[in-house]
Parts: C-alpha cells; structure tokens; sequence
C-alpha cells in the first residue's frame, strides 16, 4: 500500500497540520492512495489461457502451497506472480478530509491499509480488500485486474504450456532452459465514481443549497491482447450495475473496438509488430459502427496488398468504410425511424470505402507527398524516380489537395518548406523554416505571406530572443533570461545571449 498527500491551501508549514479544506480553500489538499501486488502466492489463478484451454492449471505454482518453487517438473516455468510484482491494484482519490478525520472512523492510511491486507490474507479481491478508504471521503476508486500470459516456458510445463510453443506463424523457438518469459497485462478496469458524496452531505447538506445523496456510478472495460503485446480488442462497457453479473451494460453504451495487425510479408522478420491494418468499432450487438484499414511499405501512393509489410512499415495509404451493411438501404430523405441503427450512410452501396489519404516517402523515409481524399496521385510527380524519390513536385494543371515536403539537402532530417497545392489556378500556400543543425532548433520561420519569424538561442539551446514580423533583432518581440540557483551554496547564477 502507498499514500500520497498533495499539500494545498489547507496545510500549515510551520505546524505540519491540515486545517479547513473542502470549501474553506480555493485548493485543498487532497490524497491518493494505492494497492499494488508483491509477487508473492495470493491463491489466485492468475494464468491467461487460451481459447477453448483444455490441460493442466496451477495456482501459486508447486501445488498451489505458495511454498518455495523448485525448478523441477511442472514448476520449471516460474511462480505466475512473479510477473504481476508492482502491478497497481486500485488507487483512490481521496478528499483531504481524511487526513483530520475522527479516530472512531478508523480511515487512517495505516489503519485502513491493515484492513484490507486482512481481507486479502483470505480473498484478494474481496470487497474489503479491493478499498483503503471509506466511500465516504473518496472521489474515485479504480479498480485493475491483471493477468499473466506465458509466452516461453520450459519443454516439460503444460499448466499451462507456453503460447509460441506451437504457433507456426511465430519466429523459431528456441529451448529456454529453467527460463520462461511471461508478460503481465491490464484485463478488466472498473471505476467507481463517488464524489466523496458522505462528505459532501456533512459539509452542505444542511446549508441553503441542498446536496442530494447520490449513489456511486460504475463504468467499466475489458482489453484483449495479442502474442506480441498489442491491443486486439478494447470493449468499453459504460455504465454498469456492480450487482448483476460480469460485463452487464444497463444503458446500450457499450463501445467495441477490434484492432487486426499487419504481420504477414516481412513484419516478423523485422519485428515490424504494432502497425495496425484494421480497425472496426461496433456496438455491443456487433452492429457496425467505423472501420480503417492501413496500408504499408510497397507502391508510393498505394501500398502492400492489406495485412502485409516490407522492410521498412511506412504507411502509404488509408481507407475509410463507409458503409457495411449489404441490405439495400432507402435514400437519406427516406430514411425509416426503424433502421435508424443500421451502418453507415445510406446513400451508398454497400461495402462502399474512402482513400482517406495517401502518402508519398523518400529513400530516408520522411514524407513527402500527402494526398488528401480528393488528391489524385497523377497530379504529384516523385523525383527522380517513382520508386526511389528524393523529392515530390505538383504537375501543371494539377486538381489540388496535395502536401508536399521539403527536407534539408545535408541531413534529410529538417523540414525546410511545407507547401500545400490548391491547384485550379489558385496560389499555393507555402511556409518555410531554417535550422541551427547542431541543436535541431528552428532559427527562422517564414508564413503564408512571406513574413518571417526568426528565433535566436543560448548556448545551452534555450530561446533568448524572438522576433515576429516588424520587429527586429536589436528590438525583439519577446526576450527570455534563466536564472539557476544553488540552494546548497546559496549562490545564483545569470547567463549572457550566449549562454556564458
């Protein structure tokens, strides 16, 4: 268990007290306190298993005793705890009431964390364990489940064994000899929202202004993860009633989010592992709601087939679904009230997409060129080939919506000019920049109209001086000096323009 005090308006330096707080300070002082997990035996299965998991399970290892794992048979893979030791449990935001509250409350730090170590001693996540405040002071208390899935564990471990064992899609498994590799993840977080509505009753309940007793507000969420750590699928429940049972919505507000990652061509050999190719989000009926696909490395402009990956995992196009549903849906004006709930737009056939952007990098990987929806990739020219360009250029009678992007000739690091096309005859708008290359500091920023902005810096890369149209180096706009001090020898230093 942890606490920590953030002093406010309410706290007296010269006595340690805190006084007053809650409507009597502009800034009361408030709390926060913490349960984490140790690493020891808590006599709770804390495996994440597989699909459709047929096999041995084990609690605490050896036997579920919570004695001492020796690395002999089943137990070569390690204590699943281990893996969860400083994982947050619940943390609390707490009035700073708490801190003067009566003794017959018993809502002390130490107090209140004695308890809740008992109620863990028999159940770690009873109720009284789960708390280290009473409702009272507390304005929210989040809960975390956590879970531990076995990547790599020893041959002879099967409770369970480890999951790159026998994936064919994973990279070479090599024997890891008394070792096992886990990773700990977030499953379910539950918060609670109270607004210290106990307190709230005793401070102004009985004033001109009535404080109505509210009960507590319960939202929660579930995430699912991949081999690999991603996120596969996030499920906001909304609010929930504690009460009813596991992942009971009561108010239609769920929220699903699936997440599929490109992992086929070169992604695993090059451990290219987090760049998603599709993400959907549906209600809780599986009715869809969005959905983006991403794709990368392959053709400027286009891309890879979806799902697949080069060697370097730029991303060059992204497509939006508009619609999904295949039944045939009446025009907008005609919309019925009864199929309000159905995808998409109805103007639109189904299966209907959006190239939302496509996107142009040179041989150093930056972006040079960004299609917006109704950019036309004929209309940007890549230089000086199409498969390997330095730079991009619009080509005359040019539609627009096109970004294009200069970098420095020496380092191909410093975007020098940003211009954006608007084609049609229109002039473009084009902004510039120059760099100090030791610092990566913009020393002069030009706009829309030609007008500069220049900067000027210290030794130590801190801004000194800044100069906005008009105005000129001798007479800044703004002009900054630091001063640092050494408390210990009671000195304080000033620093010229130059840093000395």
């Amino acid at each position: 268990f942890a606490q920590q005090i953030m002093r406010g308006d309410d706290y007296d330096p010269e006595t340690g007290a805190t006084v007053g707080g809650t409507g009597t300070v502009p800034a009361p002082s408030s709390v926060i306190r913490h349960r984490f997990l140790t690493g020891g035996p808590d006599g709770i299965d804390n495996d994440d298993y597989p699909e459709g998991y047929v096999g041995p399970t084990a609690t605490d290892e050896d036997s579920g005793t919570g004695g001492e794992v020796i690395l002999t048979g089943a137990n070569r893979g390690g204590r699943e705890e281990e893996a969860l030791k400083g994982s947050e449990v619940f943390v609390e935001e707490v009035d700073g009431a708490i801190l003067n509250a009566p003794s017959v409350e018993e809502a002390g730090f130490f107090a209140c964390a004695r308890k809740a170590a008992e109620a863990a001693a028999s159940n770690p996540f009873s109720p009284d364990a789960m708390r280290c405040s009473p409702d009272k002071y507390v304005y929210s208390r989040t809960h975390t489940n956590w879970k531990v899935r076995r990547l790599y564990r020893h041959v002879d471990v099967d409770n369970p064994p480890g999951r790159f064992a026998d994936d064919p899609n994973t990279p070479p498994t090599f024997s890891l000899q008394e070792k096992s590799v886990s990773f700990a993840f977030n499953d379910t977080t539950e918060t609670e929202t109270i607004e210290a509505n106990g307190l709230m009753q005793d401070l102004f309940g009985g004033g001109p202004i009535s404080y109505p007793v509210r009960d507590p507000k319960t939202t929660r969420s579930q995430t699912e993860y991949d081999n690999y750590g991603n996120v596969t699928r996030e499920i906001d429940y909304g609010l929930v009633d504690p009460s009813a049972p596991e992942n009971v919505s009561f108010m239609d507000d769920e929220i699903v989010t699936q997440t599929v990652y490109a992992l086929s061509g070169s992604a695993l050999q090059n451990w290219l592992i987090r760049l998603p190719a599709i993400q959907r989000v549906e209600d809780e009926n599986g009715v869809f709601v969005s959905e983006s696909r991403s794709y990368y490395d392959g053709q400027e402009f286009v891309g890879l087939p979806l799902g697949e990956v080069g060697d370097r995992g730029l991303a060059k196009r992204e497509e939006i679904v508009l619609t999904e549903d295949p039944a045939s849906l009446p025009p907008l004006e005609n919309f019925a009230e009864s199929l309000i709930d159905r995808p998409g737009d109805p103007r639109l056939p189904a299966e209907a997409t959006l190239t939302n952007s496509r996107i142009a990098h040179d041989v150093y990987g930056n972006s040079i060129a960004v299609l917006d929806p109704l950019g036309r990739i004929e209309d940007a020219k890549l230089l000086p080939t199409a498969d390997a360009p330095t730079t991009a250029f619009p080509v005359e009678g040019n539609n627009g919506h096109i970004q294009i992007v200069k970098f420095d000739e020496d380092r191909h690091v410093y975007p020098v000019e940003e211009r954006f096309v608007l084609g049609e005859g229109k002039n473009d708008l084009v902004t510039g920049a120059e760099y100090d290359p030791g610092f990566g500091v913009v020393l002069r920023m030009t706009d829309y109209n030609g007008n500069p902005t220049l900067y000027r810096y210290d030794a130590f890369a801190r801004m000194v001086k800044k100069v906005l149209p008009g105005d000129s180096l001798d007479r800044p706009t703004e002009v900054y000096s630091y001063r640092s001090g050494d408390s210990h020898r009671n000195l304080i230093y000033d620093y010229d323009d130059t840093g000395h």
